[in-house]
């Protein structure tokens, strides 16, 4: 990859036009739901925002991103206090982030006192969830960090140690590459897609996420079944949907604000052509929901001997197709700069169709999109096209999982 200042890739993408295929096709064969209790949520989520940042110039903008809708289109079929609780930590996740983020977060260019933010959750997260033993007096000065709190409580009447273990070590790998992602931000050269790549897989708190499922609808898998590689698999699989589908529908804002720490500018950078890096997106991404259905079809008929088991597992692979669905939808018609990104307006769910219900995947699916990053500074250069990237790991933990955003063969 060529060294190249973020100045000058950003000047080099403003202006340019993409077109993203319309994502719900790739999901037409997943479900996707509304969780009925959605306006019940949403009275308790304001609420929670509220005590959280009491005149706060913040509030506005967390309120805008509708959680609520996050939360029910994530964990669609969980019943309340679960769906509640999920919803909260996903709120957790999002405004511990916001702390040291580039855009918003009081920490962002300040990495010792982020470092000291972090060093404050771990212990507490630990601590919360029963996994270390309890320090008298110790208590968080951050009242975000101290939110964490009525997460546990919830999660610990349901979760056994094992399982807590889990979260917590899923929670430390968002936060570590959370270190490295401001790091890299703060340095004067771009990442390395392979970098990225491995960090994004963090940062994307799809892992947290995901060890909170067997939570959101109290199915409990064996422990057989959580350890087995492709489980392991399927988890990044999820992963690399969520924040590659992030990544494409966040381009323009990111741009907008001057950010280009994201996967779409980094295969820009490496190929030349952004419409080639949105199509080399989709493609990979389009292959990894193939992959997650080859996966999850061997995992149900590893486990079809035991139907409780069985049971529990088509629950979980469900679930993480919500995940799926659940974030695109949200993505798109949740979070407050919708029709900044050239986008129709929002799809109206709950008035022509019933919470709780699945959704049609209509004609209005069936368009690209058309997005204008603003006036363009060509790059220097134009890159060779080739394959090197292809068959790498995408992640320290998922070795077996090929990151096929990176083949362009076909393009």
């Amino acid at each position: 990859m060529v060294s190249i200042s973020r100045r000058l890739l950003l000047d080099s993408l403003k202006g340019q036009r993409i077109h993203i295929p319309d994502l719900h096709v790739l999901f037409q064969h997943w479900p996707i739901s509304i969780n009925k209790e959605l306006e019940r949520l949403r009275f308790d989520v304001d609420r929670k925002l509220q005590d959280l940042f009491p005149d706060d110039p913040r509030l506005p903008y967390l309120k805008s991103a509708d959680f609520a809708l996050f939360g029910s289109s994530w964990w669609p079929e969980a019943e309340y206090i679960n769906l509640r609780t999920a919803t909260y930590l996903a709120i957790w996740l999002f405004t511990w982030d916001d702390e040291v983020d580039a855009e918003v977060g009081p920490l962002a260019s300040d990495i010792q006192k982020a470092h000291s933010f972090r060093a404050e959750t771990i212990p507490y997260v630990k601590d919360c969830l029963g996994i270390s033993e309890k320090v008298p007096g110790v208590c968080p000065s951050s009242s975000i960090i101290r939110s964490f709190m009525a997460v546990s409580e919830e999660v610990c009447k349901v979760y056994n140690e094992e399982q807590r273990s889990t979260l917590v070590d899923e929670i430390a790998f968002f936060m570590r590459t959370s270190a490295t992602e401001q790091k890299a931000r703060l340095a004067p050269e771009m990442p390395s897609l392979p970098d990225y790549i491995e960090c994004r897989m963090g940062t994307s708190a799809v892992g947290v996420t995901c060890g909170i499922i067997e939570y959101a609808y109290e199915k409990a898998l064996p422990s057989v079944v959580m350890k087995d590689p492709d489980m392991k698999v399927l988890w990044a699989q999820v992963n690399i949907i969520v924040w590659v589908v992030n990544d494409l529908l966040s381009i323009k804002k990111e741009i907008a604000q001057d950010t280009v720490d994201s996967l779409i500018p980094l295969l820009y950078l490496k190929h030349g052509n952004v419409q080639d890096a949105i199509e080399i997106a989709v493609s990979g991404l389009e292959a990894e929901i193939r992959n997650f259905d080859e996966i999850s079809g061997k995992l149900q008929a590893r486990y079809s001997y035991d139907p409780t088991t069985q049971k529990a597992l088509s629950t979980f692979i469900k679930a993480c197709q919500f995940n799926c669905t659940g974030n695109l939808h949200w993505r798109e018609f949740g979070i407050s700069d919708t029709e900044s990104r050239g986008r129709l307006p929002p799809y109206p769910v709950c008035s022509r169709y019933k919470c709780g219900g699945i959704l049609p995947l209509s004609g209005r699916y069936l368009g690209l999109a058309t997005a204008s990053l603003g006036a363009a500074s060509p790059l220097p250069y134009r890159t060779i096209r080739s394959a090197n990237m292809d068959n790498k790991p995408c992640a320290n933990y998922a070795n077996q999982l090929k990151f096929a955003v990176c083949t362009i063969e076909e393009i």
